[in-house]
């Protein structure tokens, strides 16, 4: 047996299974969690219901996964205005900023379609309704709102989350949008999230585009560098402080293997054999040791030289 499926079969991850939160999940939840996912309650939010047909099928692959076609609000319990984009991925609470977008070759995602109003719930009303006191693993993607909602969990349990995700912007896509910065500078004072991931995105800009040929427009994006536009940023918990338990510790190896950082997860299981003795966290070191790719470039090499020594 899979020694991540060992890990997850500890008994403290048997009672209380790892909870995932997906809000923004239009099209698919993340393909990062299927490792765990049988192991796992899944939360999954959206309420543009044009691109959720695979959150019946989904279901299938998670301990339990409950989907709530509802706009997750920092603040409101009851119905919320919702934009409907020409891009079910662009659609948001928040009036896409038409001026602003228009030099940019992506400005046609966000033309609304529809504008309505729908149901709107808090994370704290829906996690009391389902029984779930705790979030392990916090993705979000609400176009423009994703520090305001964070922001919204008591500070408690928003600083036990093991594994945080969100995708921000630089531009001004939305009106009144939560910015980039802003999310990074609420992290920094959380001071128990560490960056380990950063991939910036982008489209084209160019200004006048309308000057050109359809046919030019259409290349633009193949043709022209883009500049960046947002970026997905993942954090993962330091675990600092007493008060973290095995289940966290072990969870939280599981986490970091899951976002390539082995050496925090050897780090983990060091720390875990301290706190909670027992033969278990010299495995998880040692496999975090070995988890890196180490052969991989070596081989890349090894076959670019054979193959400039068979078709030269």
């Amino acid at each position: 047996m899979r020694l991540l499926e060992r890990v997850l079969q500890e008994p403290e991850l048997e009672t209380e299974p790892p909870v995932l939160l997906d809000i923004g999940a239009a099209t698919h939840l993340p393909e990062l969690w299927r490792c765990v996912a049988r192991h796992s309650i899944g939360i999954a939010f959206d309420p543009d219901r044009r691109e959720m047909d695979y959150a019946g099928s989904a279901g299938s692959a998670y301990r339990k996964l409950h989907v709530i076609p509802a706009i997750v609000s920092a603040d409101v319990d009851g119905e919320a205005t919702f934009y409907l984009t020409a891009s079910p991925e662009c659609s948001s609470t928040l009036e896409p900023d038409e001026e602003s977008l228009r030099p940019w070759s992506f400005a046609p995602f966000f033309q609304v379609e529809r504008e309505c109003r729908l149901p709107a719930v808090t994370l704290g009303t829906v996690l009391r309704k389902l029984g779930i006191d705790r979030i392990d693993y916090y993705k979000s993607d609400t176009q423009g709102t994703d520090l305001r909602i964070f922001a919204s969990l008591p500070e408690k349990l928003r600083r036990r989350i093991l594994a945080l995700e969100f995708e921000p912007g630089f531009i001004d896509a939305y009106r009144r949008e939560d910015k980039l910065w802003e999310v990074l500078a609420f992290l920094e004072k959380e001071k128990c999230f560490r960056l380990t991931g950063f991939d910036v995105h982008g489209s084209v800009y160019f200004p006048g585009s309308e000057r050109l040929s359809p046919f030019r427009r259409r290349l633009l994006p193949t043709v022209h560098r883009s500049s960046p536009g947002w970026a997905e940023m993942r954090y993962l918990n330091c675990l600092r402080g007493a008060d973290f338990t095995r289940r966290e510790y072990l969870l939280g190896w599981v986490f970091a293997l899951l976002h390539g950082e082995y050496g925090f997860a050897l780090e983990i299981a060091e720390a875990g054999a301290v706190r909670f003795p027992g033969a278990l966290w010299e495995e998880m070191a040692v496999h975090a040791l070995k988890a890196p790719p180490f052969l991989r470039p070596v081989a890349a090499k090894f076959a670019a030289k054979l193959k400039r020594c068979f078709f030269r």
